[in-house]
């Protein structure tokens, strides 16, 4: 789906507007949902969280999984949501914030192709006093706090790995006949969660790691939850 994000202009964009709807059309041709780590109790009860290294900085990434195959979406589909929890990043869209590297601050921006995003139907980006709508304001305080919760998510995620409880996850799925091993997923390991010393387990619990971290390994228990979704699809 072609995104075309730019900074939301008062003058520019004051005859556009947005339906009161949930976008998650970004989401079809995508088998992850970005995460935060607040997110995990809510977003673990509908479908599996793991983490991914992103092959530029080598840093690991909390997602969800929401397909097995590339272009696949179970969970967020054309018709219907599988879900009963929609993450920060469907909350958010079709916003978005990007740095002006000139001011060095965050700007808020539109995706204009997005399917909610018209001249006749919905509520105006721009109020009539050149002020954000109230979509578009309650949109720019989700990603303040989305902002916000990744710095933390990331911080959580650096210590997980610098204490090596995030290792490769060997995920074998059969549907079926069809059996396959989803490579690239990592998951934090039991084992080396045991085996943690006092120190580092005290750190973890001060930081207010734990639920974050018990939420994503019963959330692995939601791969049947796909398995099934994807039995269905294929009838």
């Amino acid at each position: 789906m072609t995104k075309q994000f730019t900074p939301l202009d008062k003058s520019a964009h004051s005859h556009l507007k947005i339906k009161p709807a949930i976008s998650h059309a970004h989401l079809l041709d995508q088998n992850i949902v970005p995460l935060v780590a607040f997110e995990f109790g809510f977003a673990g009860a509908n479908f599996p969280l793991m983490f991914v290294k992103d092959p530029s900085s080598g840093e690991f990434r909390a997602i969800g999984i929401c397909g097995f195959e590339d272009g696949e979406n179970l969970i967020f589909t054309k018709d219907k949501i599988n879900s009963r929890y929609i993450p920060m990043d469907v909350q958010r869209y079709p916003f978005a914030v990007a740095r002006d590297e000139e001011n060095q601050r965050m700007v808020l921006c539109v995706d204009t192709a997005n399917e909610l995003i018209n001249e006749e139907e919905g509520e105006s980006l721009i109020d009539s006093e050149g002020n954000l709508g109230k979509r578009a304001e309650a949109s720019q305080q989700v990603l303040k706090n989305y902002v916000e919760q990744e710095m933390i998510t990331r911080e959580m995620i650096r210590l997980l790995d610098e204490y090596e409880l995030i290792q490769p996850a060997q995920v074998q799925v059969s549907i079926g006949e069809d059996k396959r091993a989803l490579n690239g997923l990592y998951r934090i390991d039991d084992q080396k969660l045991q085996e943690l010393d006092d120190e580092k387990v005290l750190e973890l619990h001060k930081r207010n790691y734990f639920p974050a971290i018990f939420a994503h390994l019963h959330s692995l228990s939601q791969l049947q939850h796909l398995i099934d979704l994807k039995a269905e699809a294929k009838k």
